[in-house]
C-alpha cells in the first residue's frame, strides 16, 4: 500500500481527564484483564431502561474493533463505533459521519465530515482520524486480519486535505467505493489499542473477556439520545449456551443462527418477539461449466427446473433463509426481480433432458443415452459447518429431487479445506456450500474469467457458455467481461444499479450457477421492538440509534 506523504496533521490537546482514563484503563487492563473507558454517567446510573443482549465470542476477545470478526459483538460495537457511509434498508449508501460526498475526476472522491461530532473522550472527529483508521486496517489487511480488508483493496491512496476533508483514491470509478467507506472511525492515536473511543450514540464503561460488556447512552452524541439507556452484553461460549440464557430469561435479546431459535417464531405470550435477518452468506448450487455433462447450458437449466428451492428452504432450513434467483438480496435496489428464475418444473425438466438425448431409462429408472451405454450420472460434492448437517440434509434431499427426473447422483462430503481444494482444481460435477459476500456489492470475484474464486469455471462469452472463444454464438447480451467491466466503470448509482440488472439477466440466460437463498437467523426480544425494515447480521442491533435520527 502506497501511503500519502505531507497530510495535513491537526494537532488535537488532550483534556487532562482523557490522560486520566486512559492511564486507568492500561493498569486494569493489566492486572485485571478488565478495560474501562468511564465510569457510567449519573444519566444513565439513573436510567431503568435497560436491556441484557447475549454475545457469543471468544473468552479472551481483545475489544479491538478493528480486528473483531465475531458476529454478535460485531453488532453491539455498532453502537459504539460509526463510519463515514451507512447502508439504509434498501442497502443504499446514506451519509453518516460524512455529510456528504463528491466524484471529483476518475477515481477520487472527497467525504465532507460533518463539524462537531465528538469522540466519547470529547476530542473533535477530524479528517485526520479517518485516514488514521484506514492506515490501520491497512496494516491488520496485509496480515488477512479483520472484517474490512476490502475497504483497502478497493483503494489506492488516501488523504486528509483539510480538517473536515478526506480525500480517497479508488482503484476503479466504481460506484461500490461508497459501500467500502462503512467501516468504524476510531480517533487517531487509538486505532490500535482496546476499547477506544467512538462517535456512536453507546459509550463502553466496562469490559470484561469471558464475562460481559456494558454500554450507557453517550451524552456527547450528536443526534437525539436512544430511549434505551444500558445495554449489557453478557458473554455465552456457544449459541446454545446463549440460547438456554434466553429461555431463562437471562438475557432478553438475542440474535442467532440456530435452528432452534425457530421455536420462538411469532410473538409467544405477547412477551417474546422473533424477527428474521439476513447473513452476508449465499447458498449456492455451483455448476462445473467445464464438466463434459454441464458444458450444454440446456442441462444446467434442466436440473435447476428439478429442484424444488421452496422444499428445500422449508424442510432444511424451516424458512430461516430469503430465497433467491440472483446473487443480489431481495429487497435490495439492486435486485432484478425480471431477471430469468427457474421454478420448479419437473416436467420442463423431464422435456430438456430428452432433447438432450437421454430418453431411456435403465433398471434403476435413470436416464441414458440412446443406446443405453451412458448413464445420466453426476457427482454432488459439499461440505457441512462444524456442528451442522444443513447441507447434508439439502445434498440428499436434491439428490432425491434429481432422481424423479431420471439423473442419478453421486454424494461426496468433504471437509472444509478439502472440498475447497477440489473447488479450485475443478474435479466436480455439482458443489452444495456457502459464499460468503463483503459489504460492498461485486460479485466479480465469482464470476471474473481471471478469478481464482471462479469455480464454475464461466465465461460468459455466449449464450452457451461451454463453447469456445472460436465458437461464439451471437447474443444481444453484452460478455460477463464486459459487464463486469462496465461495473468498475459506473460512477453514479444509477449506472451502478442497471449494470447490476444486466449482470443478473446475463447469468439468468447462461445459468452457471444456481442461486438457491441467502441464510438467514432469529433476533428474539423481550420487551424491545425494532423499526427497521432490513434486519443484517453484524448490525442487528442498530436501529436503537436509527429510529433517532
Amino acid at each position: 500500500m502506497k501511503f500519502i506523504k505531507g497530510i495535513i496533521i491537526q494537532t488535537r490537546m488532550n483534556p487532562p481527564e482523557r490522560a486520566r482514563r486512559r492511564a486507568l484503563c492500561a493498569a486494569l487492563a493489566l492486572s485485571l484483564l478488565i478495560c474501562v473507558i468511564a465510569a457510567p454517567t449519573a444519566a444513565s446510573a439513573a436510567a431503568t431502561s435497560s436491556l441484557e443482549v447475549a454475545m457469543v465470542c471468544a473468552a479472551d476477545m481483545r475489544l479491538l474493533p478493528l480486528e473483531i470478526v465475531d458476529r454478535s459483538p460485531q453488532s453491539l460495537l455498532g453502537l459504539v463505533y460509526e463510519s463515514l457511509v451507512y447502508l439504509d434498508d434498501e442497502r443504499n449508501p446514506q451519509p453518516l459521519l460524512a455529510e456528504k460526498w463528491e466524484a471529483v475526476g476518475g477515481s477520487i472522491w472527497e467525504f465532507t465530515l460533518r463539524s462537531g461530532i465528538m469522540f466519547h473522550d470529547g476530542s473533535e472527529l477530524t479528517a485526520q482520524d479517518v485516514v488514521a483508521t484506514l492506515n490501520a486496517i491497512s496494516a491488520l489487511a496485509q496480515q488477512g486480519i479483520g472484517l474490512y480488508q476490502q475497504t483497502v483493496s478497493m483503494l489506492a491512496d488516501w488523504e486528509a486535505k483539510s480538517t473536515y476533508v478526506v480525500r480517497v483514491k479508488a482503484r476503479t470509478p466504481s460506484f461500490a467505493t461508497l459501500y467500502s467507506m462503512t467501516f468504524p472511525v476510531l480517533p487517531e492515536g487509538s486505532t490500535t489499542v482496546e476499547c477506544p473511543p467512538g462517535t456512536g450514540p453507546y459509550s463502553i464503561d466496562y469490559y470484561q473477556p469471558g464475562s460481559q460488556l456494558l454500554l450507557s447512552v453517550s451524552g456527547t452524541w450528536w443526534q437525539r439520545a436512544p430511549s434505551v439507556r444500558l445495554i449489557t452484553g453478557r458473554w455465552y461460549k456457544t449459541d446454545a449456551d446463549a440460547l438456554a440464557a434466553f429461555q431463562i430469561e437471562a438475557v432478553n435479546v438475542l440474535a442467532t443462527r440456530s435452528q432452534q431459535a425457530t421455536r420462538y417464531r411469532g410473538i409467544i405470550g405477547s412477551t417474546v418477539t422473533s424477527m428474521q435477518y439476513s447473513t452476508r452468506q449465499l447458498e449456492l448450487l455451483l455448476f462445473n461449466n467445464s464438466a463434459s455433462k454441464l458444458k450444454d447450458v440446456e442441462m444446467r437449466r434442466a436440473i435447476s427446473h428439478a429442484i424444488d428451492r421452496g422444499r428445500l428452504a422449508s424442510s432444511v432450513y424451516q424458512n430461516v433463509v430469503t430465497a433467491t434467483d440472483t446473487l443480489a438480496m431481495p429487497g435490495s435496489s439492486l435486485y432484478n426481480s425480471n431477471a430469468p428464475a427457474y421454478y420448479y418444473n419437473p416436467d420442463y425438466a423431464n422435456r430438456l433432458l430428452d432433447a438432450l438425448g437421454y430418453s431411456k431409462r435403465n433398471g434403476e429408472g435413470f436416464r441414458t443415452n440412446e443406446d443405453g451405454t451412458v448413464t445420466l450420472s453426476l457427482r454432488l460434492f459439499y461440505y457441512d459447518e462444524e456442528g451442522s448437517t444443513l447441507r447434508h440434509d439439502a445434498a440428499f434431499l436434491i439428490d432425491n429431487m434429481l432422481a424423479q427426473v431420471g439423473i442419478d447422483v453421486v454424494i461426496t462430503y468433504y471437509q472444509f479445506e478439502n472440498g475447497k481444494a477440489k473447488l479450485e482444481i475443478g474435479d466436480y460435477d455439482m458443489f452444495l456450500c456457502g459464499i460468503n459476500f463483503g459489504m460492498v456489492p461485486d460479485p466479480t470475484f465469482l464470476l471474473a474469467r481471471n478469478s481464482e474464486t471462479n469455480y464454475t469455471r464461466y465465461r460468459g462469452e455466449s449464450v452457451n457458455s461451454g463453447e469456445d472463444d472460436e465458437q461464439l454464438s451471437q447474443s444481444s447480451q453484452p460478455s460477463i467481461k464486459d459487464l463486469l467491466q462496465q461495473l468498475s466503470n459506473a460512477s453514479t448509482q444509477e449506472a451502478f444499479q442497471a449494470v447490476w440488472m444486466d449482470i443478473q439477466d446475463r447469468m439468468g440466460t447462461d445459468q452457471p450457477m444456481l442461486p438457491l437463498y441467502w441464510r438467514g437467523g432469529m433476533l428474539l426480544m423481550r420487551g424491545v421492538y425494532l423499526s427497521a425494515r432490513d434486519i443484517r447480521e453484524y448490525e442487528t442491533l442498530r436501529t436503537f440509534a436509527e429510529s433517532n435520527r
